[in-house]
């Protein structure tokens, strides 16, 4: 469960939250399972916080700082994450399992190597988003747009991409295995000669 200090503070707004933040650095945030829905926490510092289990339904994450953040089993339908980070992007290597990421603004998003396994991005705008090395592995990425999204390296075993748009997206050395593209828009898709034939079957 959340700390319940360190949740007190978040209440006192995003300002007074960072300042405490800034204060503390030996401080990892702990607002796991807490309720968050519906708040305005644009431009909050959430750096190595740990968010497990977290209601973030609804909430403005836009240009929030989230390196090493903690979404596990986190449910962000939704949410804003607009801008997020310094570079429009949520930090590489973040975990994201089984988070709710449905209906989230993820354009141009940094999300290498980022732990998705069973995340459901089901509607989330992912154009133009960094999957390199990203475990993606029984995700839900349908009628996703990802066009021009890069999944060099990603591991895409089991995910579910029906219906989804992958326009010009670079899935040349992605892993495959049960993937799902039925009426997947892979038009001017980058994708590895051995498994162009079977992925364009299941189009």
């Amino acid at each position: 469960m959340a700390n319940k200090l360190h949740l007190d503070m978040l209440m006192q707004g995003v300002a007074a939250w960072n300042q405490w933040v800034k204060e503390n650095e030996e401080i990892q945030p702990d607002l796991s399972y807490a309720y968050l829905v519906g708040l305005d926490l644009s431009r909050i510092d959430l750096v190595f916080a740990n968010l497990w289990g977290t209601n973030l339904r609804n909430t403005d994450l836009s240009q929030a700082y989230l390196f090493g953040t903690d979404f596990t089993d986190a449910d962000l339908e939704d949410a804003n994450l607009a801008g997020i980070n310094p570079g429009k992007a949520l930090p590489s290597k973040t975990i994201l399992t089984h988070a709710n990421l449905r209906n989230t603004v993820l354009r141009k998003a940094n999300l290498s190597g980022a732990d998705l396994q069973g995340a459901n991005l089901q509607k989330a705008s992912l154009t133009e988003a960094d999957f390199r090395d990203a475990n993606l592995n029984q995700a839900n990425l349908k009628n996703t747009s990802a066009s021009w999204a890069d999944f060099s390296n990603a591991n895409l075993s089991m995910a579910d991409f029906s219906k989804a748009n992958l326009q010009h997206a670079d899935l040349s050395t992605a892993l495959f295995f049960m993937t799902n593209f039925s009426k997947t828009d892979l038009s001017e898709a980058k994708l590895p000669s051995a498994a162009h034939e079977k992925v364009s079957s299941k189009v």
